[in-house]
């Protein structure tokens, strides 16, 4: 039962950080449960098209039980679910609406968020999400992403017990993770 995660915008030491730790949990698992990062590039030229057909082909080549989205990595696992919608997917804070929202800077800084988070709104226009698990923070805002764009009614909605986008993703790697 492979895992994949699909990191959000967080680069540099974040990104770092959750592949260390990530490498870590793997050293515990089987060959068979291990956990795979894929490697977003939210911060470069690629087109979302691009981006996502890259997934994809990783999902082929895994096909992984889980998939796992936090951030920004939630729309991205979203648009994947509708074509594998035999897997499960949990996101952790993310951005799953609301592209409307996104301002200027993040999109200079990630050219490929905005029509990753239109996709993901068609994509959940059309599907019940029963399958997906989202994972909020306790406010309505939690510093990046607001909650109402975090999940749908059909979702499984989990409130983490902490305010901010990077805590609230820590945390759920520190606690959830291990037991994916």
């Amino acid at each position: 039962m492979k895992t994949l995660y699909i990191p959000g915008l967080g680069e540099g030491a974040v990104l770092s950080f959750q592949k260390k730790y990530i490498a870590l949990l793997n050293v515990f698992r089987s060959k068979q449960n291990k956990i795979v990062v894929f490697d977003s590039q939210w911060e470069s030229d690629e087109t979302f098209e691009t981006k996502f057909n890259r997934l994809r082909s990783m999902y082929e080549h895994i096909h992984p039980v889980n998939i796992v989205g936090p951030s920004a990595g939630g729309s991205l696992a979203i648009s994947l679910y509708l074509e594998h919608t035999n897997t499960k997917v949990y996101v952790i804070c993310g951005k799953l609406r609301g592209s409307e929202k996104i301002g200027e800077a993040y999109n200079r800084r990630a050219p490929a968020l905005i029509d990753a988070v239109k996709m993901s709104e068609q994509k959940l226009a059309v599907i019940k999400a029963g399958d997906i698990t989202s994972y909020v923070s306790r406010t309505d805002y939690d510093g990046v992403v607001e909650k109402v764009d975090m999940f749908t009614d059909d979702m499984k909605v989990v409130t983490l017990p902490i305010v901010s986008h990077g805590r609230a993703i820590l945390y759920w790697l520190l606690l959830y993770l291990p037991r994916v």
